[in-house]
């Protein structure tokens, strides 16, 4: 576990007018190739092959279901790699994608389930950090601060464990199915 302090929350000049007085130091909002070459490197390796004592562990004694033939293994994925998946899919919509969710079955069940993922994924991490609210003379209100303190796990030992067990010295390799 580490201390994070948060970024981007919105602060307002006296006119009103937003600004970001601690912008994240990496850009994740846009729609840019540096943007998507970010969010690639958040997710890439999202999946990977687990033993078959991890697969019990997890799933129980049945694990007949999980078994991933093309793969010659068990795939799993750890879900805040699946839910950052999730959020940059909702990021990157545009208004031709608001259509076809509309249309599209498929699309429209693949839009449901991310936003159902991170509203679960939100309420089950369920942040008790104390986050407060600042008051702006330029908005006549308070508006909420939230660069505050959090205690996290380390993202970035996270991220390099999960490179390793997708493509490095951890990896496991294809089994053969009884």
């Amino acid at each position: 576990m580490e201390q994070v302090r948060f970024t981007g929350a919105p602060a307002f000049d006296d006119n009103g007018q937003a600004f970001v007085p601690h912008p994240d130091p990496i850009e994740y909002n846009g729609n840019s190739s540096e943007v998507d070459q970010v969010w690639e490197e958040l997710t890439a390796g999202r999946y990977i092959r687990i033993t078959e004592e991890e697969a019990h562990d997890a799933w129980g004694e049945d694990i007949t279901p999980f078994w991933e033939p093309m793969a010659n293994s068990y795939v799993a994925g750890l879900d805040m790699f699946h839910t950052l998946h999730c959020l940059n899919r909702l990021r990157k919509l545009t208004p031709e994608d608001l259509i076809d969710i509309r249309d599209n079955h498929n699309s429209r069940a693949h839009h449901y389930h991310c936003l159902t993922q991170i509203r679960q994924y939100i309420m089950c991490a369920g942040d008790m950090t104390i986050v407060p609210t600042r008051y702006y003379p330029g908005l006549s209100r308070n508006y909420i601060d939230s660069d505050v303190i959090h205690t996290c796990r380390n993202f970035g030992q996270l991220r390099s464990w999960l490179w390793e067990r997708y493509n490095g010295s951890l990896q496991v390799k294809p089994l053969e199915h009884a």
